[in-house]
């Protein structure tokens, strides 16, 4: 996954791009463990479906510095 970040004048971005591989494998745990979500998800192709992914988190500024500066530190590397 890679990492990056922009700011606004009081909300910090940061977005992740997680390989499709583990959302895949996140999926069939999920399917797995939940019988509400196998349901949901049987009929869904998700090697066709699935092919990119993206999160972004938005955190406020006013939560304080060090709770927005713990995200720094993944700033443009991968993230486990």
């Amino acid at each position: 996954m890679r990492t990056r970040s922009r700011k606004q004048p009081t909300i910090i971005f940061a977005a992740v791009t997680p390989l499709v591989a583990e959302i895949r494998t996140f999926l069939n745990g999920l399917c797995e463990k939940n019988p509400k979500i196998k349901g949901f998800l049987e009929d869904k192709d998700l090697l066709r479906c699935v092919t990119k992914a993206h999160v972004t988190h938005a955190h406020k500024g006013s939560h304080g510095v060090a709770a927005v500066a713990n995200y720094s530190v993944y700033l443009n590397r991968e993230v486990p």
